[in-house]
Parts: structure tokens; C-alpha cells; sequence
């Protein structure tokens, strides 16, 4: 994420002429690789499991981070005399507060459908609606408190009631699947429709040149340093600096300063 952030920013810097702010709002953004986006892809494409776990755990975990750093450095960014500190102090609480409620709604689900004397007359149907209805809980109110860390929230709380044993996991899985594919189906579309061609263009050169450096330089550089030792072979590591897709996160926050900008 920290090499992600800096080599887009600069590339940003350099290839745009944007000033630091917006590059480090465009450097924060697309730490983001998009889980929704990789996970299709490795369904289809066969790889050992050590792979498929670092690109989908790297989606998971940068999608938060970058959600988080970028709304902190806009905020920040339209403050008078900010210290620097104030980035790093708005950064842990926002995600410490994302954290708190994922893990506090993850408790109460497993209290629920594990322990609780009522998990015997759990259904499928009850189980999903349970599921659905924790991690819009989770999100709001976190998001509440602190903008942008509800996707802290439902990513802790997805990645603990992930890893624990839970009725119906595997029909709760094909829901959320469903819903997924709804979801991003409508937000896509939606978002593609505010894309005005004329800005786009305006960019020129230096936006395919910001697009190369974050593909061919950025990616591969941050892999191959972040895979360091043994555990990875080269021709993984290479295919792992080609499948770094952006995703939903960056899409809709930048739509959402675009509004505010």
C-alpha cells in the first residue's frame, strides 16, 4: 500500500503536473485492487492457492486502506495549517473505529448463530437475511461516526465470520454472490454515466503515461519488494504484477470528490 501510494503520486506528479494534494488524493485511490473485480478472475484462471490468497487478501485489506487515506487527506487537504501528524492520527482512528465495529458485529452474529438457543431454528433464509442484515449494521454505524470507515467495518467483520465455522456458510456465500452481482452491476453502470469524455481526454498523453507507470513500473516494483524471500516463484510474482485491477472503492470515492471538488 505504502509503495502503491507513493509511486502513483509521483507518477501523478510528474506525467499530470497536478499539484501534491490531488496527487496524493489520485496516489490513495488507486492503492485499491478491487476484490470484486479479482475474484472472478482467479475462477476462471487456475492458480496455486498461496497466489490466489495474496491477491484476494492484498484486494481486501487495500480496498480499506485506500477508502480510509483518501477521504483522510481530502478532509485534511481542505483544512488550514494541518500538521502532518493530523494525516496519521485521522488515518488509525478512522480505521480503529472501522475495526471496533467489525469485530463487535462479527461477536454478536457468531453469539447468534452459534450460540445462541435460538440457532436451532436457524433456516437458510434466516441465516442470509441475518448475514445481509449485520454488515449493513456494521457499515452504518460506523460510517456514523467517521466517513469511510464502515468499509473497515464490513471487511473486519466478512474476514472474521469468514474464518470461523457458521450454519449455512456455504448458501450465505452463493447470497452474497447474488447480491453482488446486483449490486456492482447497478453501481458500474451508474458511475460509468457520469464519466464526461471531454474531461477524460483533456488529460492526453500524460494520463496514458500516469496509467503505464502505475502498470508497468509501480505494480511489478511494489510485488516484487512486498514477495521478497522464498515463499514465491518469479513467474508468480509476474503474474501477480499484471492482475492488479481497481475496482469499486476507487471508482465511487473519486466519483464522490469529483461531486465535491
Amino acid at each position: 500500500a505504502a509503495l502503491s501510494f507513493v509511486g502513483t503520486t509521483l507518477a501523478a506528479r510528474v506525467f499530470l503536473g497536478a499539484d501534491w494534494g490531488i496527487s496524493a488524493l489520485i496516489g490513495a485511490l488507486l492503492i485499491a485492487t478491487g476484490p470484486t473485480v479479482i475474484t472472478p478472475i482467479l475462477a476462471v484462471v487456475p492458480v496455486r492457492d498461496r497466489v490466489a490468497a495474496a491477491l484476494e487478501t492484498e484486494g481486501i485489506v487495500n480496498d480499506v486502506t485506500a477508502a480510509i487515506l483518501a477521504v483522510v487527506i481530502f478532509k485534511l487537504l481542505t483544512a488550514q495549517e494541518v500538521a502532518p501528524t493530523e494525516y496519521l492520527v485521522e488515518f488509525i482512528q478512522r480505521l480503529s473505529i472501522g475495526v471496533f465495529f467489525g469485530l463487535l458485529t462479527a461477536g454478536v452474529l457468531w453469539f447468534l448463530f452459534v450460540r445462541s438457543e435460538l440457532s436451532t431454528g436457524w433456516t437458510p433464509q434466516n441465516a442470509r437475511l441475518m448475514t445481509l442484515s449485520g454488515a449493513i449494521l456494521a457499515f452504518s454505524l460506523a460510517d456514523t461516526i467517521a466517513s469511510e470507515s464502515g468499509v473497515a467495518a464490513v471487511a473486519t467483520a466478512g474476514i472474521v465470520l469468514g474464518n470461523v465455522d457458521l450454519p449455512y456458510e456455504e448458501t450465505i456465500e452463493e447470497f452474497k454472490g447474488d447480491v453482488t452481482i446486483i449490486v456492482l452491476s447497478f453501481v458500474f453502470i451508474a458511475l460509468a454515466a457520469l464519466i464526461e469524455f471531454s474531461t477524460l481526454l483533456s488529460l492526453g498523453i500524460g494520463g496514458l503515461l500516469v496509467v503505464a507507470a502505475v502498470a508497468l513500473l509501480v505494480r511489478p516494483l511494489l510485488v516484487f519488494v512486498s514477495s521478497t524471500g522464498g515463499r514465491f516463484t518469479r513467474n508468480e510474482k509476474l503474474f501477480m504484477s499484471f492482475v492488479g485491477p481497481r475496482g469499486i472503492i476507487p471508482a465511487s470515492v473519486a466519483t464522490l470528490f469529483a461531486i465535491e471538488l
